[in-house]
């Protein structure tokens, strides 16, 4: 047993990363904190940049567009009638703000049908429904 020098728990060994004396929860508590402030932000920006970074993220895109083959077609046609002007951005159809709207496929084997949605409204319909043919 070992006590956490930040929340003055006795908690067991396996909960304490090494040797460090706050255990797991308390120091999940701090980086997070952390990461919300000026500086964490900067630090997690530069990170970011960083080339074994980059090729770490392009893997997870490249993974990510095989296993939602039907997404990233549907989103690609979508975005370059999008840029060509052939589609115009609305207000959100639920509460009508024109703030961070964004376009929802509620299926994607129609790329240009959308909904305009605001993202807090956006998030509230995937919580609710299930997108068509998304694999």
């Amino acid at each position: 047993m070992k006590k956490c020098k930040d929340c003055q728990a006795e908690k067991p060994q396996k909960d304490f990363y090494g040797k460090q004396g706050e255990c797991k929860e308390c120091t999940k508590k701090r980086v997070s904190a952390y990461g919300k402030t000026t500086k964490g932000k900067e630090v997690d920006r530069k990170r970011n940049l960083k080339p074994e970074r980059k090729k770490k993220q392009l893997g997870y895109v490249r993974k990510s567009r095989k296993k939602h083959v039907n997404r990233y077609k549907c989103m690609s046609k979508f975005w370059n009638e999008f840029r060509k002007g052939t589609i115009k951005k609305l207000s959100c159809e639920k509460c009508g703000t024109d703030q961070l709207v964004e376009a929802h496929h509620p299926d994607y084997s129609k790329p240009l049908e959308v909904i305009w949605l605001c993202s807090l409204h956006h998030k509230e319909w995937h919580r609710n429904n299930q997108t068509k043919n998304a694999n």
